[in-house]
């Protein structure tokens, strides 16, 4: 308690300070925790179906594109006037010549611009980085488990074989 006695025509003033010992009360918080994360939904992989077996969780499936990566890394010698053959869904047969006339060599980039610059169907080309080495990639324009991609028997296939993304 802190009084403050002032008197008239006075200059001087009166201050008194008075201490006593008050507990403390303790506030508990109400706020809600917040997780914040880039994930849109976590799902068990797994649950169980009316019998109590586990069973793959059908809304737990992700929906991704096929995808193939060359199995060596460019730099691609060699590729001027060779073809890579691709065919997506079993569909028609999509060819693809390079150009490379001053044989300086095609990077991972330079083969991904010259397939997408061909305007492919149904899939486009990529550039992987794996470990500082780049690699040439496929991969479908639609997702699910009925994408196929198919590297066909086209003669550019031995410098840029292909695997499994």
């Amino acid at each position: 308690m802190v009084t403050l006695a002032l008197t008239r025509n006075s200059t001087a003033s009166q201050v008194i300070q008075e201490l006593r010992s008050v507990s403390p009360t303790i506030v508990t918080p109400t706020l809600v925790p917040c997780a914040v994360a880039p994930a849109f939904q976590v799902l068990e992989a797994l649950e169980a179906d009316a019998t109590g077996n586990q069973v793959l969780n059908t809304d737990a499936v992700a929906s991704v594109p096929a995808i193939l990566n060359a199995e060596n890394p460019g730099v691609y010698a060699g590729l001027h006037g060779l073809t890579l053959e691709v065919s997506v869904n079993n569909g028609a047969t999509q060819t693809f010549t390079f150009s490379d006339p001053t044989a300086a060599n095609l990077s991972a980039s330079q083969v991904k611009d010259q397939i997408n610059a061909a305007s492919p169907s149904g899939f486009a080309a990529y550039v992987l980085t794996k470990n500082s080495s780049t690699y040439l990639q496929l991969r479908s324009t639609g997702a699910g488990s009925g994408q196929l991609l198919k590297v066909l028997t086209g003669t550019a296939n031995v410098s840029t074989k292909s695997t499994r993304g």
